[in-house]
């Protein structure tokens, strides 16, 4: 009784035509829409470029990095403009060195001219006991302790003299010293603390403008997103104009009663009418929807252009200046804070080894006081030689005494140098540690900045990029506003009558068998509600099972 579906246009029959022009239109919808969505899905993409490059410029300049960078060049700016007071305490470190060398030498020479004192009463015994061996015995091992204290008078002098030679040196750094901070202070460390300011404000400021894209950019995410969900009205538009056409084929060459294809007709026409009704709805909400994401997207494209602003090069070009003449100064700390160091080693080095030839001197000295008091005491068992030797040793005893009051001196003026040297001490790496602070603050500056301008011009071309997405969706569905004109066209070529016919028994029957068939195609719940308010209640199909029901949403986007 039925014909197959419409699959050429010779007969141009109204129902044929208004068939034709849907499949035509079907056709073409379908194409805009999955053009649109793939654009779309598309931009999205190209949100999420976004969203990862400024969250890479969040990382790179978060607090405790940018916090690290702008406190070192205050510890470094504050150091520096210290020097000058900690030059007056070294100068003062190092005049009192001075003066307690020369306080040493003065003892050590005195101790000195004393063991040869001594020496020359050794001779005159030899000479006063005419050769006696039992005196001999004794002078000899007297010459050999003053030999052994003439030793360690020489090798402390030489400590003397090389902790003099190395001052010297000390001395002439920190004139070099003087002079260079002369030239930076107070403006270098000034400069750097007002550019550590600059830079954690501006690296604050980047992080929060970094945030802010960041966050409106997933808002831009949501609405593109929200507008990728309304383009379902493409899907469900072309289900529901492809249901009509089947009808369309049901109904063939027509149906052999004329009231049963008026009513057919005129349901067909109506499914027409409503899904151009809602279509028209759906598309004008789609363009308001992208219509409203322009001023977001330019407003996005603006703070992303602040963000890849000059202002992080000009703080940076700022710091480098400052650095560059801030390093020869830091050279010349470290030259000063390497000699000063050497010195105190030097001192440490000189107490300790001082301490040991006391240590040994003072023995010396003891055996000579021995030597003389047994000298002394021999001297009693042999007439006129003993009583000249006598009148010697005692000469001894005293001259022993005078180098045990130069003995004593050494030792405080050694105590003096182990004042000096902790006057003089300096902290593990101070200097050091400067440069090196300077190194580390500029390279967390140019890796944040770096990061910046990589990840600023790589959002605002994801922005740029986004934004044609967007025009070029519009353009894509800019020819849908038609389609609810085209629609409507078709749906009045279905209904030439303007009441549907009255049916008899017979009608009824065909056109219920005739409308459940178009029943069954249907997907959709909007479908079917249109059907109930067309066809005769009685004659409809009972309700689909629960299983059945609505999936409007069940086929994806197309």
């Amino acid at each position: 009784m039925y014909h197959a579906p419409i699959d050429t246009v010779t007969d141009l029959t109204p129902a044929n035509q208004a068939g034709h022009d849907l499949t035509v239109l079907v056709a073409g919808l379908e194409q805009r829409f999955v053009a649109a969505g793939t654009l779309l899905a598309e931009a999205i993409a190209a949100t999420d470029d976004i969203v990862g490059a400024l969250d890479s410029v969040s990382a790179a300049l978060d607090a405790r990095r940018a916090g690290s960078a702008g406190n070192g060049l205050r510890d470094v700016a504050n150091r520096l403009a210290q020097l000058p007071d900690a030059q007056t305490t070294r100068l003062a470190g190092m005049k009192a060195l001075e003066g307690a060398a020369r306080e040493l030498r003065t003892y050590v020479l005195g101790a000195r001219d004393a063991l040869q004192v001594l020496r020359i009463y050794g001779m005159n015994i030899n000479i006063a006991a005419a050769g006696n061996s039992a005196f001999a015995a004794f002078v000899e091992n007297m010459t050999r302790r003053l030999t052994v204290g003439e030793a360690e008078v020489t090798a402390i002098l030489g400590e003397i003299q090389r902790l003099s030679n190395e001052t010297t040196g000390v001395g002439q750094a920190e004139a070099i010293l003087t002079a260079e901070c002369a030239k930076i202070l107070p403006h270098v460390p000034q400069r750097l603390l007002a550019d550590a300011d600059a830079l954690q404000e501006y690296m604050a400021r980047m992080g929060a403008l970094a945030t802010d894209v960041s966050a409106r950019t997933r808002a831009v995410q949501g609405r593109v997103a929200t507008v990728l969900g309304a383009m379902q009205v493409g899907d469900s538009t072309r289900q529901r104009l492809e249901h009509v056409v089947a009808g369309l084929g049901l109904m063939g060459g027509g149906v052999p009663n004329p009231a049963v294809e008026d009513h057919v007709r005129r349901l067909l026409s109506v499914q027409i009418v409503e899904t151009a009704t809602v279509f028209d709805d759906e598309v004008a909400t789609l363009f308001a929807s992208l219509e409203a994401l322009r001023p977001e997207m330019q407003g996005l494209v603006a703070l992303i252009g602040d963000a890849s602003g000059s202002d992080g090069q000009t703080v940076l070009a700022r710091l480098d200046e400052g650095i560059s003449e801030v390093a020869q100064v830091t050279g010349h700390v470290r030259e000063a804070d390497a000699r000063s160091r050497a010195v105190v080693e030097g001192i440490t080095d000189a107490v300790e080894e001082l301490a040991v030839r006391l240590a040994a001197m003072r023995r010396m000295q003891l055996n000579v006081l021995d030597i003389a008091t047994n000298t002394r005491l021999l001297s009693r068992r042999f007439g006129t030689i003993g009583k000249a030797v006598s009148v010697i040793a005692v000469e001894i005893d005293a001259y022993t005494g005078k180098l045990s009051d130069f003995i004593e001196q050494i030792d405080a003026a050694v105590a003096t140098l182990g004042d000096v040297r902790d006057q003089l001490s300096i902290p593990a790496g101070e200097a050091g540690d400067m440069q090196t602070t300077l190194a580390e603050a500029l390279a967390v500056i140019r890796s944040g900045c770096g990061q910046t301008e990589v990840a600023t011009r790589r959002g605002a071309a994801g922005a740029n990029r986004l934004a044609e997405l967007l025009d070029r969706v519009g353009t894509e569905l800019a020819g849908e506003m038609a389609v609810g004109t085209t629609m409507r066209a078709a749906a009045a070529l279905l209904t030439p009558m303007p009441e549907p016919a009255p049916l008899d028994a017979e009608a009824e029957a065909m056109l219920e068998t005739v409308s459940g068939a178009i029943y069954a195609l249907y997907t959709m719940a909007a479908e079917r509600d249109v059907h109930a308010g067309v066809i005769p209640a009685h004659l409809l199909p009972p309700p689909p099972a629960a299983s059945a029901l609505d999936d409007d949403d069940d086929d994806g986007l197309f």
